[in-house]
């Protein structure tokens, strides 16, 4: 991350460390359906081993204002034996009247020794960095813990005491995320189990954690709709169908027709283009039928390519572990500030 990457994100952090004290109190419509793309909302909770908090709704700062406010949809909630996965659904950043703070709020009120850990996903062909940041509800609101993850990676917050807290997810892109916590509680034998696999799951209740990332697994049939790649040459949007997964209506890190070790060649229209002279980057914005697909690489490309051209990379398909996959082109971006161009225009 270059300089003034950094200096957006402490800036952003400092901005966090003003206490929030006026949260509009704008009523939840109860009859209003959550738009959630990922896992499943359990409609009973043990309100006595965890507490009715967790069904509150995430909150946005708007961006006329300071002020707080609450989505009009419930948060999607995944109980575990001794833990409970909390889910917002898409969340679109400083787009409309979400300005580029999100927070829930976060009680460990059961034993010293319960944890989170905070994340955020993106469409597995989309990176990006997210601010996360836990204050303490009460009081000043004085920030605790701070962090900046890239997408499915953990941030780990183990106060060691008992409190009330807000979790933050900050970013000044115009990026969707969808944003997760997993916290630690009470033996509950209603809940499966278990939570987290290291390796390769056989459950489809399970997450799966490689290093300090956690995935969500392909459902079984999903992998039993992989097929023999017929192509070397793919779209945006015939990777995006590969990753859809039809059981769970997610996508997942699995591709249906590639195999890690896998070389194949991705050539499609570049529909927009942007440069950060800040960074010195550029952003090529690829389209699917789902959405936009920004991929950002080094350097002023302005001058060799425009919209509207067919580009064409070389990729490879790279085991992350188990039935876990991404692109070589994905750890390049992730890994600095955007992929270097020359090691994949074909």
């Amino acid at each position: 991350m270059n300089k003034y990457a950094k200096f957006m994100l402490v800036a952003l952090l400092l901005f966090l460390m003003i206490p929030n004290t006026l949260i509009n109190a704008q009523s939840i419509n109860s009859s209003s359906q959550p738009q959630i793309e990922n896992y499943a909302v359990e409609k009973q909770i043990n309100s006595l081993s965890v507490g009715n908090w967790i069904f509150n709704a995430f909150q946005y700062v708007a961006t006329s204002t300071s002020d707080f406010w609450v989505y009009h949809s419930d948060p999607a909630i995944t109980r575990y034996q001794r833990s409970t996965l909390v889910s917002s659904g898409a969340v679109k950043f400083n787009t409309g009247n979400v300005g580029p703070i999100v927070r829930k709020e976060l009680v460990l009120n059961q034993y010293a020794g319960q944890y989170a850990s905070i994340y955020g996903t993106r469409t597995p062909l989309i990176t990006g960095k997210i601010a996360i940041s836990v204050r303490h509800k009460g009081g000043q609101g004085n920030i605790v813990f701070t962090d900046v993850v890239t997408p499915n990676e953990m941030a780990t917050f183990n106060p060691n005491t008992l409190g009330q807290y807000w979790i933050e997810w900050s970013t000044t892109d115009a990026a969707t995320w969808d944003l997760h916590f997993l916290f630690t509680h009470r033996y509950d034998p209603n809940g499966p189990t278990p939570t987290f696999t290291k390796g390769n799951s056989i459950n489809e209740t399970n997450l799966v954690t490689f290093g300090n990332k956690v995935y969500r697994t392909p459902s079984f049939s999903h992998e039993a709709a992989q097929t023999v790649k017929t192509t070397q040459t793919y779209t945006m949007s015939d990777l995006d169908k590969d990753l859809w997964d039809e059981s769970l209506q997610i996508h997942v890190n699995n591709f249906k027709s590639l195999n890690p070790g896998d070389n194949f060649i991705l050539k499609d229209q570049i529909r927009n283009i942007s440069y950060n002279p800040q960074n010195d980057t550029t952003k090529l914005v690829f389209l699917t039928e789902k959405g936009e697909v920004p991929w950002e690489f080094k350097g002023n490309l302005t001058n060799r390519v425009k919209i509207g051209d067919y580009i064409s990379f070389k990729l490879k398909v790279v085991s992350v572990g188990g039935n876990i996959e991404t692109l070589n082109y994905l750890q390049s971006a992730e890994s600095s500030n955007g992929a270097n161009f020359e090691e994949f225009i074909a």
